[in-house]
């Protein structure tokens, strides 16, 4: 096994090329705060998402079931938010009904 060194201006480059990579996949969500947290657990066991997960056949409609499993949490954990007048993801405050 040969080990290569990279030229002094080598490790500055490739870790600019990396940094440049992870802007590709998008901005990161901040962290929750712990109210927020709490939400998005119980979004997590909310009886919507387990009844798509019992939907869920392996290999047949794995993208349909995923996208339909994150709808679900999203929508558990906006309505939890909304019933314990907690601001939403990313600090907007989610429209009163």
């Amino acid at each position: 096994m040969t080990i290569t060194r990279l030229s002094p201006l080598g490790a500055p480059l490739a870790l600019l090329l990396l940094a440049g990579c992870s802007s590709l996949l998008g901005p990161r969500r901040p962290p929750d705060l712990p109210e927020q947290a709490v939400c998005r657990q119980e979004a997590r066991r909310s009886e919507e998402v387990r009844n798509v997960q019992r939907r869920w056949a392996p290999g047949a409609n794995d993208l349909m079931i995923q996208n339909e499993m994150y709808l679900a949490e999203d929508r558990a954990f906006r309505n939890c938010l909304r019933e314990r007048h907690l601001p939403g993801a990313n600090g907007v405050e989610l429209p009163q009904r």
